[in-house]
């Protein structure tokens, strides 16, 4: 019996150590044992698909804020076109009543200039983004881009300023006012004399 016994002790042994040795040949041909130089080349892929996504992170907010700035601009030149179509119609009126308007006339064609360079510079930088979101830097190449949107801001800046300039010119020949400015006399009190 204690034969037996030593040779299933053994027995087991042996099958124990055999499943070892199996399972790790096993696992060696199912799934490779991570190398020093294989560790480094998952780590770099996983840091270049981190930078291409972060990359396109970038892309998609430049192009989001460069599209509300346009919108807001765009709306900024349609006011301003209204208001110059306004004081157009005010001019017309103020030559009907014989007034000089030689120099608001040239003011509103200056304004108008300024605001067509507004356009095309916008334009200009619409066209620009393109070249922006396609470079390997978008961050820098942005920088150009927001440079052409500060001098489209800044014609617009300077023509809100004439126009002002300019409706508080016409004020001054405004339709229905006279040569000579009205004297409003206000009466005196006198004294009441008392009982």
């Amino acid at each position: 019996m204690l034969k037996i016994k030593k040779i299933s002790i053994v027995f087991a042994f042996l099958v124990f150590i055999a499943g070892v040795v199996l399972k790790n040949v096993y696992a060696d041909n199912l799934t490779p044992t991570p190398t020093p130089s294989n560790r480094g080349q998952q780590i770099k892929d996983r840091r270049a698909s981190q930078a291409a996504r972060l990359s396109d992170l970038r892309k998609s907010i430049i192009q989001k804020f460069f599209d509300q700035m346009v919108k807001r601009i765009e709306a900024a030149i349609e006011r301003l076109n209204k208001l110059i179509s306004r004081i157009e119609s005010r001019i017309v009126k103020l030559k009907g009543e014989g007034k000089d308007t030689a120099s608001i006339e040239s003011q509103v064609n200056d304004a108008k200039i300024k605001l067509a360079s507004a356009k095309t510079k916008l334009q200009d930088a619409k066209t620009a983004l393109d070249g922006v979101l396609s470079s390997n830097n978008p961050k820098d190449a942005f920088k150009q881009v927001r440079v052409k949107i500060q001098d489209v801001a800044k014609d617009l800046r300077e023509v809100h300023k004439i126009l002002v300039h300019l409706v508080g010119d016409i004020k001054g020949l405004r339709v229905g006012q006279t040569g000579s400015p009205t004297v409003t006399i206000i009466p005196s009190l006198t004294p009441t004399p008392t009982p």
